[in-house]
C-alpha cells in the first residue's frame, strides 16, 4: 500500500484578528444556519484528535493541519510529521480570505506534497480504536459504503446537498454506470433493501446517499477528475467566501465515487456521530468502544458551556498522554 496521510482543517474562532477579518468580511453573508458560530467554533477537541492519532494509527506518512494563518499555541513548531498549511498554499488569492468550509475543503487536493491517498477529517473527528491503512483503503480504494436514501430538507445546507445529488444526475442522464459495491453483507438488510428500493423505483435516478460524518478516505485522482466534469460550479463555490445555497461540496467527490463502484465497500457501523448533548453516551463510547471513528458535533448544543468542559475532562481521560505533536 502507498503511504497515506491524513488531512485535518481547524480554526480558532477566539482569535482576535480571525474575528475582526471575520466581521469585516460577513456583511448579510452569514444570516443563514450553514454560517452560525457553530461553523467555526473550536471547543478543544485537535488536541485530543492528535493524540488519538498517536495512539491509534502511528503509520500515518504525514499530518497536514489547513488553517487561516493560525497556529495552536500547544502545536510542537519542530514536529516532522505534521505541516501547518495556510490558506494561501492552496486557495487562489482572489478567494481569500475564506469563511467557506466547503472552498476549502475543495482545494485540498493543492497541499503540497499531499500523497495521491490521504484521509481528510475535521477537527471534531475522533479515532476510537486502532486502526490499519486497510480499514481506509484497500487495493488503492478508498473504503466507503454505497447506500441510497431519501433527503428530506430542513435546513441551509441540504441545499448544498441537492446541488450535489442534481450534479450527479445530470451526469448519470437517467442510466446507472455500474451496481458495484451495491449489495454486501456489510451493508446488512436494511441498506441492500434501500438499494432494491433506489433501482426500482427511481429509474436510474438518484434520490441521496445515506450520510456519514466522518473521515473520508480521498484521492488526488478523484479530485481532478471531478474537477474536470463539474469545474464552472466547483469554481464558482471555491469563489464565495461563505457558504452560500448554491455551493457543492466535497460530498460531490464521494457520491462520483460510489456512481462508478471506485472504491470498497465497508459497513456504515464502522463510525458514530455523537453531539455534545450525548455526553453519557458519548463517554460509553470512549470507555467501551464500539466503533473506529467518532464525530464530536456541538449542534444546538444545550448549555454549552458546561458540555464544554464535561467534554474535556472526558477526552483528557481517554487521551491522557501528550502526543508527539504537542510542546
Amino acid at each position: 500500500m502507498e503511504k497515506i496521510d491524513f488531512v485535518i482543517s481547524w480554526v480558532d474562532s477566539d482569535d482576535l484578528e480571525w474575528q475582526k477579518k471575520k466581521q469585516a468580511y460577513s456583511g448579510e453573508k452569514i444570516t443563514n444556519s450553514s454560517n452560525g458560530a457553530e461553523r467555526f467554533r473550536d471547543y478543544g477537541t485537535l488536541r485530543y484528535l492528535l493524540r488519538s492519532i498517536d495512539m491509534y494509527a502511528k503509520w500515518v506518512h504525514h499530518i497536514y493541519l489547513v488553517t487561516d494563518n493560525q497556529r495552536p499555541r500547544w502545536l510542537d513548531d519542530k514536529s516532522d510529521r505534521l505541516t501547518v498549511i495556510d490558506h494561501q498554499d492552496i486557495i487562489p488569492n482572489k478567494a481569500l480570505p475564506t469563511f467557506n468550509s466547503s472552498a476549502i475543503e475543495l482545494c485540498l487536493d493543492n497541499i503540497p506534497g499531499l500523497s495521491e491517498h490521504f484521509v481528510y477529517f475535521n477537527d471534531d473527528f475522533l479515532i476510537n480504536r486502532q486502526v490499519t491503512p486497510n480499514d481506509f483503503f484497500k487495493n488503492g480504494l478508498p473504503c466507503d459504503y454505497r447506500i441510497y436514501s431519501r433527503l428530506i430538507p430542513n435546513s441551509d445546507f441540504d441545499h448544498i446537498l441537492l446541488n450535489d445529488t442534481a450534479c450527479i444526475n445530470r451526469w448519470l442522464q437517467g442510466k446507472t454506470k455500474t451496481l458495484k459495491g451495491m449489495f454486501t453483507q456489510s451493508y446488512g438488510l436494511r441498506g441492500n433493501i434501500k438499494n432494491i428500493l433506489q433501482l426500482i423505483l427511481n429509474g436510474g435516478k438518484v434520490s441521496h446517499y445515506a450520510l456519514y460524518h466522518n473521515a473520508y478516505s480521498l484521492t488526488k485522482t478523484e479530485f481532478r477528475q471531478v474537477k474536470t466534469l463539474w469545474n464552472s460550479i466547483i469554481e464558482h463555490t471555491i469563489m464565495q467566501q461563505f457558504r452560500t445555497k448554491d455551493d457543492v461540496n466535497i460530498y460531490l467527490l464521494r457520491y462520483y465515487r460510489l456512481e462508478l463502484g471506485k472504491f470498497s465497500p465497508r459497513t456504515p457501523n464502522f463510525d458514530a456521530y455523537y453531539t455534545l448533548n450525548d455526553m453519557q453516551s458519548l463517554t460509553n463510547e470512549l470507555d467501551k468502544p464500539k466503533h473506529y471513528l467518532i464525530c464530536v458535533n456541538d449542534a444546538n448544543t444545550i448549555d454549552y458551556a458546561n458540555k464544554k468542559s464535561s467534554l474535556v475532562k472526558t477526552l483528557n481521560k481517554k487521551f491522557s498522554e501528550q502526543s508527539s505533536f504537542e510542546r
